[in-house]
């Protein structure tokens, strides 16, 4: 189902609604016949439920908070070496068209505890689902979902500066972040007014995914097989670096503009459209 609220039902109800739409969603992905695809979309929840934490965090019980958000980071770690084995070599395809990919790393297989990985990672989720009835909801209101979203903006611009200054893995790593979690926020917001909202969720995605190959081409040139010779290794390391040099001149341009307005700005631009869609649908 759409990861999307209703602006004009109550936050707390609908907050717990995607919450528990995610999980059940996550879970059943493993009664399917692809195994990559299960763990993607399990990994993809556990994100988008870990933002929804952040996003309400200080509206909900402290120890109540904390202990979702762990729930679902260790939920998807359990899948993590799946879902990183496969990147890997998804990264190296890429780049490197006119190799034999699956000579240098073989191909892409799961790693042979998968099974007892995927099964973990089912157990962590019907965990958080247990934990998701203990959870006070009424906190939840329009202003802390504001709030949420102003800082989550102002996380975006502030991981920002680092990671342009550098240039470096790390730092663009914590921007990815920043911006992953903005991005599920955003698309909570998209039913509000969907004209103005929809421009800024796809420009959002697309630096999402700069960073994200970005990240990978950096993880690879790390983490090359010990089996390579230098000569191929040193070739991969060039090219991957040339291209991450591309992608940072990417991610800077394009988030040039995003990053423009004040967290402020931002948060009063989001309620302005919340108000006049509750005024405009009743």
């Amino acid at each position: 189902m759409a990861f999307r609220l209703d602006p004009r039902a109550a936050p707390g109800p609908e907050l717990r609604r995607l919450f528990e739409e995610q999980t059940h969603e996550a879970i059943a992905g493993f009664s399917g016949d692809d195994p990559h695809r299960a763990v993607h979309e399990a990994r993809k929840a556990c994100k988008r439920t870990r933002a929804l934490v952040a996003l309400v965090r200080r509206s909900l019980d402290r120890e109540q908070a904390e202990g979702l958000r762990k729930a679902y980071r260790d939920a998807a770690r359990h899948v993590g070496p799946l879902r990183d084995a496969f990147v890997m070599q998804r990264t190296l395809e890429r780049l490197l068209p006119e190799l034999d990919a699956e000579a240098v790393l073989g191909p892409a297989v799961m790693p042979g505890d998968g099974p007892e990985r995927r099964a973990a990672c089912v157990a962590g989720l019907e965990g958080a689902l247990r934990r998701l009835q203990r959870v006070d909801w009424s906190g939840v209101d329009r202003h802390s979902l504001l709030f949420g979203m102003r800082r989550s903006y102002a996380a975006v611009r502030q991981q920002r500066a680092p990671a342009v200054k550098s240039g470096e893995i790390e730092p663009f790593h914590e921007w990815r972040k920043a911006v992953k979690a903005w991005g599920y926020h955003l698309q909570l917001f998209v039913d509000i007014w969907p004209p103005v909202m929809q421009p800024i969720i796809e420009q959002a995605d697309t630096l999402q995914e700069i960073l994200g190959d970005h990240h990978d081409l950096g993880v690879l040139r790390e983490s090359l097989p010990a089996g390579l010779d230098s000569r191929t290794a040193d070739r991969i390391r060039g090219v991957a670096r040339a291209r991450e040099d591309l992608l940072y001149a990417e991610a800077r341009d394009l988030s040039r503009p995003l990053v423009a307005m004040s967290p402020r700005t931002f948060e009063d631009l989001i309620r302005d459209l919340w108000h006049a869609a509750r005024r405009t649908r009743g």
